[in-house]
């Protein structure tokens, strides 16, 4: 159904969309536009070694045609300490609530434990976004923390009320 692969220098359009579709923001720490130099800098660093960036990130193909759907990250990866934050997106709201975003995360997770041996997985997630709430939770990631003060003052754009984390152990 997907496959996951690296970035390269055919996604900038891609990635440009989705970083820069304020939507998109309201999931994510976001707030100000990506320039297509950021962009392409981003792109040449994950050519780099994960040891070396500390963070990995994937685009998530379907198989039937090959088109990008979206991205899964591991960032702020800490192998002395076997932990990473993950992040995941899936652009267009016709893909979402297919069953995408759970078979890119369960993936990643076996990817994560087997080749990286990484145990211990967490992510942030807005208490509004049931449906990612419910992805990371088919997976077996479970709420740890609830903090409704972290993102009130983050964007005036975004009004966060609150943001909780998850971890996958």
């Amino acid at each position: 159904m997907i496959y996951l692969r690296k970035l390269n220098d055919s996604d900038l359009s891609f990635l440009n969309y989705v970083e820069n579709d304020h939507e998109n923001w309201k999931s994510s720490n976001t707030i100000s536009k990506f320039e297509n130099k950021e962009l392409k800098l981003l792109i040449n660093q994950s050519k780099l070694p994960i040891n070396l960036t500390k963070q990995l990130r994937l685009v998530i193909c379907k198989k039937s045609d090959h088109s990008r759907i979206g991205f899964i990250d591991l960032f702020d990866i800490d192998f002395k300490n076997s932990r990473s934050g993950v992040s995941l997106i899936i652009a267009e709201k016709n893909n979402r609530s297919k069953g995408y975003g759970s078979l890119a995360l369960n993936i990643l997770v076996e990817y994560t434990l087997k080749r990286l041996k990484i145990k211990n997985l967490y992510c942030n997630i807005s208490n509004k976004n049931l449906a990612s709430i419910k992805c990371f939770e088919s997976v077996g990631f479970r709420k740890v923390s609830y903090n409704g003060e972290y993102t009130k003052s983050l964007s005036k754009k975004f009004n966060f009320n609150s943001i909780s984390q998850f971890v996958c152990t």
